[in-house]
């Protein structure tokens, strides 16, 4: 309550100095002072947003290179399984299991 009774105070006594145009320049002057205030702060806000816009389209592109390296990694391993797969199937390092197989097939 304080700062509104000054506040006033200072309103009146700059009225009673250079009267209502004054007033109303004063006025706006304190008003564009204050947009002039929100603005920059807008300003900065949104160039923090754009810097972390900024971060996130380079976080998703290092992102899609790792992707593309994995995929290349997967594809690599599922060959490799095939492979071991197709070996253990055609059984040829195994004598022993060569023999049961043929056992198993002729029961």
């Amino acid at each position: 309550m304080v700062d509104s009774i000054k506040d006033l105070t200072s309103l009146v006594s700059i009225l009673q100095t250079v009267g209502p145009i004054g007033l109303l320049i004063f006025i706006y002057w304190s008003d564009q002072r204050t947009i002039r205030r929100i603005q920059e702060e807008a300003d900065k806000k949104f160039d923090a947003m754009q810097k972390m816009y900024e971060a996130n389209v380079l976080l998703v592109k290092n992102y899609e290179g790792i992707a593309r390296d994995m995929s290349g990694m997967i594809t690599l391993s599922t060959q490799h399984l095939t492979r071991i797969e197709d070996k253990i199937d055609a059984n040829q390092f195994c004598p022993e299991a060569r023999i049961r197989k043929t056992v198993r097939e002729d029961v």
